[in-house]
């Protein structure tokens, strides 16, 4: 075995994805499902199932080795005698170079065989959206539930998924056919009710944990992908310890370094500071002092000011009337380089939208009753049949009825 595949072998994740693909005459049903492993048990903590395309798997099955579970159209499945191993005696007109073989030894006497075309499984791991997918294994069929047979509930005798029926007694596989019914159901299986698409999952994943198919069950396309996302891996786990280990150098000659430069900066800082404290101080007080200069020159009023304008006007915004602009005792004129900036004191501009006349004259006479109006000084509303809407502005002409 090449030292990749071993390595590969070896290595254990916490989580592990399964793409299962039911291929359909004229259409193909997609589900993935990511498994996880805590301690001794493993089951599913993700599930999108009826994938409209490949382009909907999630962004994380690129970081996730994952089993290619098929089913449907293209798949073989026949129950054979144990010493049989010539595919032909009991399945004609097979070419076994063209397939994908996969034995289920069932008891002494019997094993499962399913069989899958290699062209099929190309064209679905050479699919663009799949190209960078980590995929390990394929799984085709039930090839993956004999050893987890037992996880049933009792009752079940029957299970279908992907156009074939498995047929159960006593805990055991006793027979397979085709079925007609693609549609998927549930079953209780493992202590959950799951559809039949999710315990093939549920399986091809614990397979996957307890132990690694051998080296012929590969395909070249798998094989590949288990080397190249191996030596990917193991350049991240090079990478982070050895990262790790340059990081804890610098770490400690940091801290050294740091031990005594915060020593000194201490006894340089501690004769500057109250120096440099006493001119922020002094910087911060002209500085206000200039702020309230302009303020008072300019007749703006206080935050709370502010703040009851604009609570009181959106009180009497009710049946429809929308506010898109306000401002407060704005600018007058354009702002220009090197000249004072003048406020228009006691004024306030808004901007809005009303649903109709009503709700606008409803607003306007708002305004007009208000304390704190003296005058509205300019009105202009103007209707939009497009929009079934009126847009109006307003220069509220405002008193000090906030103190």
């Amino acid at each position: 075995m090449d030292l990749l595949l071993h390595i590969g072998s070896v290595l254990k994740y916490k989580k592990v994805g399964i793409l299962l693909v039911d291929k359909h005459k004229s259409s193909i049903e997609i589900s993935y499902y990511q498994l996880i492993k805590r301690k001794k048990s493993v089951d599913t903590c993700f599930v999108q199932e009826q994938l409209g395309s490949f382009k909907d798997l999630p962004s994380f099955a690129e970081k996730t080795p994952t089993i290619l579970c098929i089913q449907g159209n293209g798949l073989v499945q026949r129950i054979v005698e144990a010493n049989q191993n010539d595919i032909k005696q009991s399945i004609p007109n097979i070419d076994p170079e063209e397939y994908l073989v996969r034995y289920t030894e069932l008891s002494d006497t019997e094993k499962l065989v399913a069989l899958f075309r290699k062209e099929q499984i190309d064209s679905i791991l050479n699919e663009p959206e799949l190209v960078h997918i980590p995929f390990y294994n394929v799984s085709p069929g039930f090839s993956g539930l004999q050893r987890f047979i037992q996880l049933f509930d009792d009752l079940v005798t029957e299970f279908t998924s992907g156009g074939n029926t498995l047929l159960i007694k006593d805990g055991k596989i006793v027979d397979i056919a085709k079925s007609r019914d693609t549609t998927s159901q549930t079953y209780q299986f493992a202590g959950k009710e799951r559809t039949s698409n999710e315990i093939i999952a549920l399986c091809a994943g614990l397979n996957f944990y307890i132990g690694t198919p051998e080296e012929e069950t590969f395909i070249p396309g798998v094989k590949q992908r288990v080397k190249e996302y191996t030596a990917q891996r193991l350049s991240e786990h090079i990478l982070r310890y050895a990262g790790a280990g340059l990081f804890i150098l610098l770490l400690i000659n940091f801290l050294c370094f740091d031990n005594f430069n915060k020593k000194l900066n201490k006894l340089n800082l501690e004769s500057q500071e109250e120096i440099k404290l006493q001119e922020e101080i002094k910087e911060l007080q002209e500085d206000l002092m200039q702020k309230k200069q302009f303020a008072s020159q300019n007749y703006v009023p206080d935050n709370y000011s502010f703040a009851f304008y604009a609570d009181r006007l959106a009180s009497f915004s009710s049946e429809g009337v929308r506010f898109t602009e306000l401002l407060v005792c704005p600018v007058a004129g354009k702002i220009k380089e090197d000249n004072i900036i003048e406020f228009r004191g006691n004024t306030m501009q808004v901007k809005g939208i009303s649903p109709n006349p009503s709700a606008f004259s409803s607003f306007m006479e708002k305004i007009n009753n208000a304390a704190w109006v003296t005058k509205v000084n300019k009105q202009i509303y103007h209707y939009n049949n497009d929009n079934n809407n009126a847009e109006f502005e307003l220069e509220i002409i405002l008193n000090d009825a906030t103190e």
